[in-house]
């Protein structure tokens, strides 16, 4: 059984909320996912006061990434084992942005869309 609509707004230095399905147990529901792709959104707040918007998207082989611009694989931002990742509060995941950096994000909510 799964939420199809739950939400993720991670923190760090810069604050970037995701609009994913999740099961219950926390994890992304890739079925759900991969069925409807145009609901699964990022939307991140640069440093710069800049906001980028992209989807939240699965390459062949299994890693999650994040997608601003289709068909251009230079500005993506890598899920470091999103597979296996809970999505809730407390919790921190890692993205690897285009610039090959690391940054940490803190669950902060989880919410039901």
């Amino acid at each position: 059984m799964t939420h199809p609509g739950m939400c993720c707004r991670p923190r760090s230095s810069s604050i970037a909320s995701a609009a994913v399905p999740l099961a219950l147990d926390g994890r992304i529901d890739a079925e759900t996912c991969s069925k409807h792709r145009d609901h699964s959104r990022v939307r991140r707040f640069c440093d710069d006061g800049e906001q980028r918007l992209g989807r939240v998207a699965r390459k062949p082989g299994g890693q999650w990434f994040f997608d601003y611009e289709s068909g251009n694989d230079a500005d993506d931002e890598a899920g470091f084992r999103f597979g296996e990742e809970l999505f809730v509060p407390g919790e921190y995941v890692s993205v690897r942005n285009a610039e090959d950096e690391v940054h940490v994000y803190r669950m902060v909510t989880v919410e039901p869309l």
